[in-house]
């Protein structure tokens, strides 16, 4: 028998903050908020006495110093060890840019330790003995591959547009479109619900809410709280949602006819629509001992461009005198710099040193197991995990503990994309992160 508790801490702030998301964070401040933002405690306690904490945070990321201020406050507060505490963000655009444009002298790094330890302390209090289920659904058209094969054989980014003239093939991959399911039904309390899906929280940056107000200067969790309201409302569940594999999949397509709707609130009740159905299905599951591992993986980064630094650099003085990405993108043409952000993952590589640290942790309970992965994965590396697993369901958490930016797979080396653009990793990465995961749960087992 296991005990599960949960919690959920409203930490949105009562003053504007930079917001993250599309490299103006510095300019771009909010005003208000179009839904609160929260984090969420789970805290599963198996049979021998070990407790897991999982934190999920309304946040476009984690990020490691704050993950390990946080471990360090909630261990002191509840016993857990900081091994067994694990953040994860949902990557919303519409969140407080914490790590870039919110460093530790804000105010908001204050709120947001608090509330996280609070989520934890709460989690706790409120245990409860549980049984789990399974389930798992398919979510069609509601996540696309942001990368296009072109009628001329090109491949062209959701990020950049369609250059005028070129006709759309098709997406260069398949999405993932599964959702997974974990349900916890607890004596005398309300069943927690944990959902893994993937797709970009980009939609309330650039949609209106039903008043007609633009939500992009606004504060929200984008889809994600609109789909909690709706599955709250419609079942008995308290919802939490962890963000899986989402780094090439956006929520909207570039193809107008495929996307089902470009408003957040409409977005999230649609998948939220699939959560309901999937509930009528779950399968009985059995829990176990909790078992972890953890693997600190030394990433090569990628100096191939360093000697566009130069060149790196004027194009980060056009953005930050006109805040301009056509004329950046104009100005970096004949360097082969694609963007601004090109241009600034160019400078950050330079400054770098040869290999970065990843914290990477493999949790088995029973029938059901979590990878944590710090940085934006790939669907593709997210489906290879899911197919090779040894567990009947394994849920792919990333924006986990720490932010590592994207690792694209070799598939979108060889066709170029605003991620490979972006990247702090050589080509390989994606791959060899994959392995490790599998090898940590493959081990778990044993």
């Amino acid at each position: 028998m296991i005990c599960v508790g949960y919690s959920r801490v409203d930490f949105t702030p009562d003053f504007s903050v930079p917001l993250a998301g599309y490299g103006n964070t510095h300019k771009r401040m909010s005003q208000g908020w179009y839904n609160r933002i929260y984090a969420t405690g789970i805290a599963i306690t198996d049979s021998a006495g070990q407790t897991l904490l999982l934190l999920g945070t309304d946040q476009i990321r984690c990020v490691q110093a704050w993950t390990n201020a946080a471990r360090e406050r909630i261990t002191k507060a509840t016993g857990i060890p900081g091994t067994h505490i694990m953040l994860a963000a949902i990557h919303s655009h519409s969140a407080p840019d914490i790590g870039a444009g919110i460093k530790e002298d804000h105010p908001y790094y204050e709120q947001y330790l608090n509330a996280l330890t609070q989520a934890a302390v709460e989690a706790m209090a409120d245990r409860a003995e549980a049984t789990l289920s399974l389930g798992r659904t398919t979510v069609p058209k509601m996540c696309f591959v942001r990368h296009y094969r072109m009628k001329d054989g090109g491949v062209v980014g959701d990020n950049f547009g369609n250059p005028t003239g070129r006709e759309f093939a098709g997406h260069t991959m398949d999405a993932d479109e599964e959702m997974q399911l974990i349900r916890f039904d607890r004596v005398g309390k309300k069943p927690v619900l944990m959902i893994n899906w993937q797709a970009h929280p980009t939609v309330g940056s650039t949609s209106a809410t039903e008043s007609g107000r633009i939500l992009r200067p606004f504060l929200g969790s984008d889809y994600i709280g609109a789909c909690r309201d709706r599955v709250e409302a419609e079942s008995d569940c308290l919802f939490v949602f962890f963000q899986g594999a989402a780094g090439n999949l956006n929520s909207r397509s570039r193809m107008v006819e495929e996307t089902p709707t470009d408003n957040v609130h409409e977005y999230g009740q649609q998948l939220a629509g699939f959560v309901l159905d999937a509930l009528g299905s779950m399968q009985p599951a059995q829990a176990g001992e909790l078992v972890t591992r953890r693997h600190i993986y030394e990433g090569e980064l990628d100096h191939t461009e360093d000697h566009l630094l130069e060149q790196a650099k004027e194009i980060r003085k056009i953005w930050a005198d006109t805040n301009n990405s056509a004329l950046c993108a104009e100005a970096g043409e004949k360097y082969g710099i694609h963007s601004t952000y090109h241009a600034g993952a160019i400078m950050a590589r330079a400054a770098a040193g040869t290999t970065f640290e990843m914290e990477l942790n493999a949790i088995g309970l029973g029938d059901i197991s979590f990878i944590t992965a710090p940085y934006e994965m790939f669907c593709n590396s997210a489906q290879a995990v899911k197919a090779n697993t040894p567990y009947p369901m394994t849920f792919v958490l990333s924006c986990a503990n720490s932010g590592a930016a994207y690792i694209a797979s070799t598939e979108a080396f060889d066709h170029g994309c605003y991620e490979v653009d972006n990247r702090k990793f050589v080509r390989g990465t994606a791959e060899k992160a994959v392995s490790h995961f599998l090898e940590m749960l493959k081990d778990l087992k044993k």
